[in-house]
């Protein structure tokens, strides 16, 4: 009867351990992508915000600072700032997040698409 219930024990205990192991991996794993789903999101709506700067100027913005002045958050899920690169005279630029490495110009860098007014996406 005593090596039942010492049984018994063993089998709650591992069954406690593997839940808990579990969840720890679940929500490691649940808090990396919505970190990634939420610097996308940002990026999304300051190239389109960028977009309309273009339309209405006919250049992009030298700094992110008109951005920031009308309530954007030019930072990723991470917290590191986005990298905003004005290029050929206010034709063109470059925004990105420097992932999760904090470190531009590597591959996990994430990059802005630009966006298509006359597309609406």
């Amino acid at each position: 009867m005593k090596s039942i219930v010492t049984f018994q024990k063993i089998v709650s205990y591992s069954s406690i351990g593997l839940f808990f192991l579990v969840t720890i991996v679940f929500f490691s794993s649940y808090t990396s992508l919505k970190k990634e789903r939420r610097t996308k999101w940002r990026l999304y709506h300051c190239a389109k915000f960028l977009a309309t700067e273009k339309a209405a100027t006919n250049v992009y913005p030298h700094s992110l600072r008109c951005l920031v002045d009308n309530g954007y958050r030019i930072e990723d899920g991470n917290g590191y700032l986005f990298k905003y690169e004005f290029i050929n005279d206010g034709e063109d630029y470059v925004l990105f997040s420097v992932g999760k490495d904090g470190i531009p110009y590597t591959e996990d860098d994430v990059y802005a698409t630009k966006y298509d007014l006359s597309r609406d996406y």
